[in-house]
């Protein structure tokens, strides 16, 4: 079979008669060029754009506002996590214990909230929300039996964690984010009883 011919050689043999350029030919073959020349510019720029940085994360600074009875408000560290150890004590509206990616915070408006790093309510107990607001009320955490408590503006609880009954108990805010109420052995071996489970 005969070989086909290159395209740039005619059957003939001869070489192929220059091209006759028409105005349109030309526009079409500028915005070609255009295009093309838009193109490489939009490749390059990207090329030299570097990627924003992921949003840097904001740590709270350690602060426990817990209204503590016979006990002290204890910074440590539990299972390697640094955290806030409260063994008996009461928060009362706009008060805070935070540390790390944890703000646990008595709202004006009655619900004690849990928020992370980012504003973001990661836990809540709630019981009322209201404007109008007595500063009365407050969130207790009894030590003696291990239940975390909202009491009314009376002093009666309405609402609780339900983690009563057992001696020895703290409750930690911890830097990780979660919220925690451990039993404490006489050997100092910290039992997990109750947890938001809300660590990140």
């Amino acid at each position: 079979m005969p070989h086909a011919n290159p395209p740039s050689v005619q059957a003939s043999g001869h070489a192929p008669s220059a091209r006759r350029f028409t105005r349109g030919g030309i526009r079409r073959g500028l915005r070609l060029r255009v295009a093309a020349a838009t193109a490489i510019a939009v490749v390059a720029s990207m090329a030299g754009v570097a990627s924003p940085a992921a949003a840097s994360v904001a740590y709270y600074t350690p602060s426990c506002m817990f209204n503590v009875y016979d006990t002290a408000i204890e910074l440590t560290t539990a299972f390697g996590v640094k955290a806030w150890f409260v063994r008996q004590g009461s928060l009362w509206s706009g008060e805070v214990c935070q540390i790390g990616l944890a703000r646990l915070e008595m709202q004006p408006d009655g619900n004690l909230v849990l928020y992370d790093e980012r504003r973001v309510a990661r836990w809540a107990m709630s019981w009322r929300s209201s404007r109008v607001f007595n500063n009365a009320a407050h969130y207790g955490f009894q030590g003696f039996d291990g239940n975390l408590v909202a009491y009314d503006d009376w002093g009666w609880p309405v609402a609780a964690t339900d983690t009563c009954c057992f001696a020895d108990a703290i409750l930690a805010v911890q830097e990780d984010g979660n919220l925690i109420i451990y039993q404490q052995a006489p050997t100092g071996k910290l039992t997990p009883r109750w947890a938001t489970n809300s660590s990140h």
